[in-house]
């Protein structure tokens, strides 16, 4: 039997609770601990429900008073009862379960990404060795993808205003700049193909600075009054 299995959540804060306060009250911590026992015995059981009848045994192997379990077990919400008040179980238990539960599939989901992930590398160098032997330029290949990405790391991504700025001081429209910067990822710091951005001004100068994006009217650099948000005209 897995490990996970005899663990669940439990909160620190469970003796505050209503019921627990309650039972606190009536039947001091002896009764807060019955209580505990009666959970973890819930949590091993199929469904984590039990018959009543198994409260007796549990009295006499744990040494506690088998009237006070059922009263606990029947006057108090931290357990009800089903299948006809022959069997019990505690909806807080149910509901912790059903949250390890989620959390087991998360980490097992995780796990198998994590293995296709380390397959696809093995095979990607798998791969790569073949090529070698067969003189296929693949490692090459291979190693520019990777400089692409270390100079992409190296790329610093550019604010909207300062995109603005390089757009205006060659001549070209604001309107221009802004679909620039809204056109590509620069949380990974690449283009709409996919690609590593090395250099996002050649990036601009490239693609974006064509005729159809220059200023109308452009003046003389320099002797215009470029108008962005933030821009303070010098006296």
């Amino acid at each position: 039997m897995s490990l996970h299995t005899y663990f669940f959540k439990h909160s620190c804060s469970l003796r505050d609770d209503p019921d627990c306060l309650s039972i606190i009250k009536r039947y001091g911590a002896e009764g807060y601990g019955i209580a505990l026992i009666l959970i973890e015995y819930l949590g091993n059981r199929p469904g984590n429900k039990a018959p009543l009848k198994s409260v007796s045994s549990l009295a006499k192997m744990y040494s506690f008073k088998t009237i006070v379990a059922k009263n606990i077990i029947e006057k108090y919400d931290l357990f009800q009862n089903e299948d006809e008040g022959e069997s019990f179980f505690s909806p807080y238990l149910r509901e912790q379960m059903i949250e390890r539960e989620q959390f087991r599939k998360w980490g097992k989901e995780g796990g198998r990404k994590s293995a296709e992930i380390r397959q696809r590398n093995l095979e990607r160098k798998g791969g790569l060795t073949q090529a070698s032997r067969e003189g296929q330029p693949l490692e090459k290949k291979e190693n520019d993808s990777k400089e692409e990405e270390r100079k992409g790391e190296k790329l610093i991504p550019p604010s909207l205003e300062k995109v603005i700025d390089y757009f205006l001081e060659n001549g070209y429209e604001r309107s221009a700049a802004i679909k620039f910067f809204e056109a590509y990822n620069w949380a990974e710091k690449k283009d709409t193909k996919g690609n590593v951005i090395k250099d996002w001004k050649k990036k601009a100068q490239k693609i974006w600075f064509t005729d159809d994006h220059k200023i109308k009217n452009k003046q003389s650099p320099g002797s215009g009054i470029r108008i962005h948000q933030g821009f303070k005209p010098s006296n």
